[in-house]
Order: structure tokens, then C-alpha cells, then sequence
């Protein structure tokens, strides 16, 4: 009986300890069930919090780091283009002297084209124009501003112009040609026959202010002319280009077509038109037959020449040429 009572205290004292423990665990979560309950039903306070950024120069996603992109360096502004260097009437003569004497000229045309008229001008004019008809104009070697070229068989020269043009990219006119080497008569050319052909390229400058054409070849003045211009500031202004060529021009004046020749056609001996632009046509530099124009602004807008002034550009300018008129 003692033992069989033994048995039962000790049975409800285990039973006690065992309700004790049970009771324990409850309380100390607040939710029945224990800790991995909680772990189903609430998310943990990390999980809620949004993720911290990915440390710079770190990938979020499986692969390793990457490296972070390197910022662009900052480019500085380039600098102004320095304007040209000056040449004055006394460097001139040395300088023209020296490696470079299409370089001295063009650097003495960009002051002289942009001067006033002056008794001083006048004289550093005539001294680069020397030179340079002297170096563009005759058949001394010029090699920074020619090429020589030996006359084929069957050649002409309408047809060796065209061949340069086609082949080297040189535009030239015949009579250009013809003028350079001295030639009179074009059909007298000789197979092997060589020939200076200038490469250097032709503008034209218009002066309004001053009633100047200046004709450049490679940047450098060759030509200077006094012209006439249009009344009542009609001459147009800005960057044009020499669109047609003609040698005996038709003038047509209120649906009237006047000959050349005919003393009513104002056109006088040649004709150089401006490309026609959607408000600019029918502009052009020609010739007259009153030279008492040259220098005044009598006509309807085109650049008026001396006849024998016109017929010398005429043969010194391709289609194509390039024309800037300013004030």
C-alpha cells in the first residue's frame, strides 16, 4: 500500500512539473503554438524594412561586384581659333622670299581685301599683285599651287580640262589654261607638250562699300577691279556661287529678248550668273556698255565690269566658283 502511494505522489509531482514547463513556453510568445508559429504569421521586422541600397560599386543580383561607372571627365571648352597673323607691306618681300610664298601671300589678301582705299593700300596691292601673277599667273613652277601635265595624244583642251576635272578633281577653264602658258592659238598643242595647270582654287570678293571685285586664287588676290552696283542696295549680299557662263549674252528686258550686240542690251561682252536661290534670281556680274557706271549704284542689282575687265574674269572663272558679297 505504502509503495502503490508512493507511486502515485511521484506521478503527479512529474505530472505537475511536466503542466509548469508547458505553460511557460505559452506565456513567454503571447501566441499559442510557440516560436515557429510566429515565424508563419508575422514576418520578421528585417522583412518589412525596404532593402538597403546596394553599396556603389556592388551588384545586387548573383555574379559578384561590378565595377561602379567612372564619371566622365569634364572636357573643357575648345579654344577660339586665333585670327590670322598680320602681314605687313615691310615682312612682305622677305616673307614672299621664303618656303611658303603662297602662305605670305594669302596672309597679306586678308588685310588687303578688308582695308580702305588708301594711297598706302594702293601701293602694298600693286606689290602682292606682282607676286602673285609673278607665282598663279605664268608659267614659273609654282609647287605648292600647280601640276604639270604632258599633252596626250588627241587631246584638246576643252578635252584635257575636262580629263583634269574628271581625274585630279582640278577645275579649270580652257582659256585659264591657255592664259597661264602663253598660248594664243589652242589648236597648237604638241603630244608631250607640258603644260602648268594651277590647282590652287578660285573666289571672287565683292566689296559694296568700296566698289571692289577681287578675284583670289588659293586665298591669295590676283585681280582687283572696280565695279559697279545695284541702286538702292538691290546688289544681294552673303555666300553665292558662279551658276552660268556665257560669252556674247542675250539680255531679256520685259518680255523683249535683246541680241548682244543690239546698243539697247546693257550686258555688254560677257555674262557670269549667280546660282539662282528661291529668293534670288536673274543676278549676275557683267559687262557694259556705259562705263561711267563703274563705281556708282545704278543698276538693277548684278555687279557691273569694264568690258575688257569682264572678259578677263570671264576667263578666269569655272562654274562653281565661290562668291562672297558683303557691305
Amino acid at each position: 500500500m505504502k509503495a502503490f502511494l508512493s507511486v502515485l505522489v511521484v506521478t503527479a509531482i512529474l505530472a505537475f512539473l511536466v503542466w509548469q514547463r508547458w505553460e511557460g513556453n505559452g506565456a513567454a510568445t503571447g501566441v499559442a503554438g510557440g516560436p515557429e508559429i510566429l515565424a508563419d504569421r508575422e514576418a520578421p521586422l528585417s522583412a518589412l524594412s525596404p532593402p538597403e541600397p546596394a553599396p556603389r560599386g556592388e551588384s545586387t543580383s548573383a555574379g559578384g561586384a561590378t565595377p561602379a561607372p567612372e564619371s566622365a571627365p569634364v572636357e573643357s571648352a575648345p579654344p577660339a581659333p586665333e585670327p590670322p597673323r598680320a602681314i605687313g607691306r615691310a615682312d612682305f618681300a622677305r616673307e614672299v622670299a621664303g618656303a611658303d610664298p603662297l602662305g605670305a601671300m594669302r596672309l597679306a589678301s586678308a588685310g588687303l581685301v578688308a582695308a580702305d582705299d588708301s594711297p598706302e593700300r594702293d601701293a602694298y596691292l600693286a606689290e602682292v599683285l606682282e607676286a602673285s601673277g609673278r607665282l598663279l599667273m605664268s608659267r614659273q613652277a609654282s609647287p605648292a599651287a600647280s601640276l604639270e601635265y604632258a599633252v596626250a595624244s588627241g587631246d584638246t583642251i576643252d578635252r584635257l580640262t575636262k580629263r583634269l576635272k574628271k581625274e585630279r578633281g582640278v577645275d579649270v577653264t580652257s582659256e585659264f589654261v591657255l592664259r597661264v602658258n602663253g598660248i594664243s592659238d589652242p589648236r597648237r598643242l604638241s603630244v608631250g607638250q607640258k603644260l602648268k595647270i594651277v590647282t590652287a582654287a578660285p573666289s571672287l570678293h565683292v566689296s559694296k562699300s568700296r566698289h571692289r571685285l577681287a578675284y583670289l586664287l588659293g586665298g591669295a588676290i590676283v585681280r582687283e577691279y572696280r565695279v559697279g552696283l545695284g541702286k538702292a542696295d538691290k546688289t544681294p549680299e552673303g555666300a553665292l556661287a558662279i551658276g552660268s557662263r556665257l560669252p556674247t549674252p542675250v539680255w531679256f528686258n520685259a518680255g523683249q529678248m535683246i541680241p548682244y550686240g543690239d546698243p539697247r542690251n546693257i550686258l555688254g561682252t560677257r555674262w557670269l550668273g549667280f546660282e539662282n536661290k528661291p529668293d534670288m534670281s536673274g543676278f549676275g556680274i557683267h559687262g557694259t556698255n556705259d562705263e561711267t557706271t563703274i563705281g556708282l549704284d545704278l543698276s538693277n542689282g548684278c555687279v557691273r565690269m569694264r568690258n575688257r575687265d569682264v572678259e578677263e574674269l570671264y576667263d578666269l572663272v569655272p562654274i562653281g566658283t565661290k562668291v562672297t558679297i558683303v557691305r
